[in-house]
């Protein structure tokens, strides 16, 4: 009995909320010039799950000053002071969707801008993605000069039940690099070795217990990236 309080312990305190979307083709950092009447940029919303969901646009924080204002537009355009979309779009199981715009407006005004968006799941809210887009007049700010490109993506779908999916972009010059699958007691389970720079890993869960285990990229046999990953049965 304590063994199985211990491993809902452990559920709980990891959580089980799946991510089913991912956010694609999304600039973090948008130049502007003050005197430009509008800037406008997009992102793609990508569903990496088995089944179709209903996804709602919300923006969740606009940091804006003086005159300035923006609006987002999520298969129909809401205004200024509206933060949720009314409707929810359709995305079929790994197909994507690029309505989603946000136009900003300077006003004349060059104060930095940043607007944070959230696409939701509208039967379980908890199932979500963010982005943020800085808008700013500097060429070259700290935020872009510090990104760093995302090396290894949630595994999909998650929870998984028979294939499990990370997509992966590794470092320029990379000679060796492997996936390892390990268990909640840091055992090793498995390991797949990556041959591309760039591109998309799956395996079979089919074999493993029902259960949380964890996926390390290990690029020169250092650990860059480690995604949560749940098996069910």
């Amino acid at each position: 009995m304590k063994n199985i309080f211990t491993f809902l312990f452990l559920i709980a305190s990891l959580g089980l909320g799946a991510q089913s979307l991912e956010i694609r083709e999304a600039p973090s950092y948008i130049q502007f010039d003050p005197q430009t009447p509008f800037v406008e940029t997009g992102l793609t919303v990508y569903n990496r799950s088995d089944s179709a969901i209903a996804v709602v646009a919300e923006r969740v924080d606009n940091q804006v000053s003086g005159s300035q204002y923006d609006y987002f537009c999520w298969e129909v355009c809401y205004g200024a002071t509206v933060n949720r979309s009314i409707g929810a779009i359709q995305i079929r199981p790994d197909k994507s969707t690029d309505a989603f715009t946000l136009t900003f407006f300077p006003e004349g005004e060059g104060s930095p801008v940043q607007v944070r968006m959230r696409f939701y799941n509208r039967s379980n809210p908890s199932d979500y993605v963010e982005h943020t887009f800085h808008f700013g007049t500097s060429a070259t700010p700290i935020e872009a000069a510090s990104a760093t490109p995302q090396l290894l993506s949630q595994p999909y779908p998650n929870p998984a039940r028979s294939i499990a999916r990370l997509d992966y972009s590794l470092p320029m010059g990379t000679h060796s690099a492997q996936l390892i699958l390990f268990n909640l007691i840091g055992k090793r389970i498995a390991h797949f070795p990556l041959a591309e720079l760039q591109g998309r890993a799956q395996f079979s869960v089919v074999d493993y217990p029902a259960g949380i285990y964890m996926v390390s990229l290990l690029v020169e046999g250092q650990s860059l990236a480690t995604r949560r990953l749940i098996v069910i049965k």
